[in-house]
């Protein structure tokens, strides 16, 4: 419908139910403007279908950098068990060297205090 042809029915009808013409013609330009304004905000079906494919593309999108950012975690977590396990490999040499250390010292003292002890005191 073209613009305009709704106000001039509705201040017919307006009009002819008791209406003076100026009451007439502020009501249906109101109506009018409300009816266009609605109609040139209307989206269509195509409208609403492209947004959906916009939408689906963008959630495509965030899927994607959701998933190269568990990836992203997922690598940095191997690369602290990593650190974890060589930390472990060294801290149980470091615990071999203290007990091997710890009996080579132990069987020192022992042989200084049963040989070399009683030699020089007595």
């Amino acid at each position: 419908m073209e613009k305009g042809s709704i106000a001039i029915r509705v201040r017919k009808l307006l009009i002819e139910n008791g209406f003076d013409r100026e009451q007439a013609d502020v009501l249906a330009m109101v109506l009018d403007d409300i009816y266009h304004s609605q109609m040139d905000n209307a989206a269509t079906k195509e409208d609403i279908k492209m947004l959906m494919q916009m939408m689906d593309k963008r959630f495509e999108a965030v899927n994607k950098r959701f998933e190269e950012l568990l990836h992203y975690v997922d690598k940095r977590f191997e690369a602290v068990d990593k650190r974890f396990e060589d930390m472990n490999k060294r801290l149980t040499f470091i615990q071999w060297l203290i007990a091997i250390m710890f009996t080579v010292y132990t069987a020192i003292v022992t042989f200084v205090v049963t040989y070399v002890l009683p030699n020089i005191l007595g």
